[in-house]
Parts: structure tokens; sequence; C-alpha cells
């Protein structure tokens, strides 16, 4: 039996952003953690925001909610005045709320708990009980299935490699599909970014 529990919520914030927010939280938390992600409706964007401030935001947004009981988050967000520039990838973040945020770096990290993470610029981001080789893999799998059949793989995935607690981040604004998927054990949540055309 798993000690940890997963949330996944969708939260339409000012200025017409859509986030797709959830977390890794201790057992018994994950009520507490759906009510907290809802402050996120209170973020806006400033007008003159750019590729770096959209993730700095989120990213500082969901440290500001954190405390000890959330391990893990991750939010995905779309954020329209960016959307329509041609190669842009932006708005998704992922890891350890409580660590100073940095860019993705195409690298794996240790994180605390016994979880692991790997980023890259432009996505995908995957942090979970597993062991290096095995993130890059499935976080790159994931991203094509999400790409290219909707995540209808994603579950199937999932069990083929054997990994059962964790959180997969994409961009949610520019190129391709934004998503926030988070599983715990019989627990799967996936929010794809709507985009307005």
């Amino acid at each position: 039996m798993s000690s940890y529990e997963g949330v996944a919520l969708c939260i339409s914030a000012r200025d017409g952003l859509k986030i797709a927010a959830g977390g890794i939280c201790q057992k018994g938390f994950a009520s507490y953690w759906r009510q907290r992600f809802q402050e996120l409706e209170q973020m806006g964007l400033h007008p003159a925001y750019d590729v770096y401030d959209v993730d700095l935001m989120l990213a500082q947004a969901l440290a500001s909610l954190s405390t000890d009981s959330l391990l893990l988050a991750g939010a995905s967000a779309y954020a329209p005045g960016l959307a329509k520039t041609a190669g842009l990838s932006t708005g998704g973040v992922l890891g350890d709320p409580r660590q100073q945020s940095s860019s993705a770096a195409d690298d794996c990290q240790q994180l605390p708990q016994g979880f692991a993470m790997y980023t890259a610029a432009g996505g995908p981001g995957l942090a979970a009980i597993a062991d290096f080789a095995t993130l890059r893999e499935l976080a790159h799998r994931g991203k094509e299935d999400f790409l290219y059949f909707g995540g209808k793989n994603w579950q199937s995935l999932l069990r083929q490699y054997q990994v059962d607690t964790g959180i997969l981040v994409l961009d949610g604004t520019g190129m391709g599909t934004g998503c926030l998927s988070v599983f715990c054990q019989d627990y799967l949540e996936t929010i794809l970014i709507e985009k307005a055309v």
C-alpha cells in the first residue's frame, strides 16, 4: 500500500490563463491539496511576460503554496498571448516545490523520498520513483503518445515500465499538446490543455 496520494485539477486563472496543476502528497492530504491548488485561480500574468516569465511565475506560485506534505508538484499552463509565436514551447514546471527552480537541463536528478526527475527544455518532464534510464525513456515515449495519440497508450506505458507514482508534464503553450498527468498506484488523472484556436 502506498504512503502517497495524487491530485490533479484544471484551473481557470486571470488573464485567460488555463492551468493544469497537481502533485504527489503524503497520504491523507489529497483533499487539502485539491483546495490549495485552487488558489492558483488568483494567478495572472503581467502584460510584458515572455517565455521565461511563464515558467518562473508558475514555479514561484507552486512554491508559495508548498508545505512539507507536498512531495512533488507540476503544472502546465496555456498563456494565450504567447500561443501564436512559431516554435515556442513554454508553460511547464515540475519538481520538488521547496527546492530552488531552474531551467530544464535535459538531464536526470535525484529528488527526496526516493523520487527522481528527468526534464528537457521544451518538455517532457517526468518525476517518479524510477531509475534514470527508465525516466528518460518513459518521458519521451509519453510525450510521443500525447502528441500523436492523445495519450491513449499512457496507462499501458506506465504498466510496461512498472512506474506507478509520479507526474508527467508537457508544456501548455506553443507547439504540441500540453498536459499534466498525475499517477499514484490506482489513481491516474490526466488533464490535456485546451488551447483557443
